[in-house]
């Protein structure tokens, strides 16, 4: 990080934060998250619902939320998920086997977000356990971590499903925090190429359309059943374009409960395009805001 960055960091109000992390949150409830989800639904879209834990949550409050959010989903549509964050259930056994039974009975997948790389192979012994139990699984892969072009063929041979993302937290040995977006995109193709071609149905999971345009190309070709994820907050019109122009379906990743941003923040300030959303989710988050306070008072309600 140089001089400039580490001088501005210490400068930026933690309630500025909050504020754009709440542009990409449904709300802070469940019931928020579940009336945008029905919304997207009936037009057609597919949905994956994350509870967004806060730092006081118990594993057990972060397992009642899930619970909830895959009761709340069953027999919405039969694309749904509900992710699943391992370290904010502790990595507890029993916790997400519980998780992956009410997963399999109801038919509502689970996926298993990413974390850092200290969290990975917890996570992914996680998911094969949620496998095991007889819930539809899939695990994201950061393509910015070396190890991510073995644990998809790990992923693949277990017959679970691949987020593929840039990833959001510096690989093992890495000198720098963030990562050069040219840098990236070598990465996310390199590790499309390597799923593209298999059984297991692959979410292309970006917001940069030029990349989403190239891996959705390579995997359509390669005959690989593919869907395009985006995040509810960020800017989509680009991808949503190159998601009609492959004919390919959009899902996408509901969240709610604590604001937070979807990126670490030294990252959006060295990319100028993650930092363009940093600012347009300042300004939504706090449209968001005055339009809850609205709707708290008694306004008339938004529209879809």
């Amino acid at each position: 990080m140089d001089d400039r960055l580490r001088r501005l960091l210490p400068s930026v109000p933690p309630g500025l934060i909050n504020r754009a992390g709440s542009a990409y949150l449904a709300g802070p409830a469940l019931a928020d998250a579940v009336e945008r989800a029905r919304r997207l639904t009936g037009r057609g879209d597919a949905v994956g619902i994350a509870y967004w834990h806060g730092d006081g949550d118990t594993a057990v409050v972060v397992a009642a939320e899930i619970r909830a959010a895959i009761e709340a989903l069953s027999g919405l549509d039969a694309r749904t998920a509900v992710a699943v964050k391992a370290p904010g259930l502790d990595f507890d056994g029993g916790l997400l086997r519980d998780i992956a039974r009410a997963a399999a009975s109801t038919g509502v997948a689970l996926t298993f977000d990413a974390h850092s790389p200290a969290d990975a192979d917890g996570t992914l012994q996680a998911a094969a356990s949620a496998r095991e139990v007889g819930a539809t699984v899939g695990v994201a892969l950061p393509a910015r971590w070396r190890r991510s072009t073995e644990d998809a063929r790990w992923a693949m041979a277990q017959g679970l499903g691949i987020r593929l993302i840039k990833g959001q937290w510096a690989d093992v040995g890495d000198r720098l925090s963030v990562t050069p977006e040219s840098v990236l995109r070598r990465s996310y193709l390199a590790l499309v190429d390597e799923v593209a071609g298999g059984s297991s149905r692959i979410s292309v999971a970006t917001h940069d359309g030029t990349l989403l345009d190239a891996a959705v190309t390579r995997l359509r070709a390669a005959g690989t059943s593919c869907d395009v994820e985006l995040l509810v907050g960020f800017p989509h019109r680009r991808c949503l374009a190159v998601a009609r122009q492959h004919r390919v379906d959009v899902r996408w990743y509901v969240a709610y409960g604590h604001p937070s941003l979807a990126y670490p923040l030294p990252s959006v300030l060295c990319r100028p395009r993650l930092a363009r959303s940093l600012i347009q989710g300042v300004a939504l988050g706090r449209l968001n805001q005055l339009l809850r306070m609205r709707d708290l008072a008694g306004g008339p309600e938004r529209s879809a």
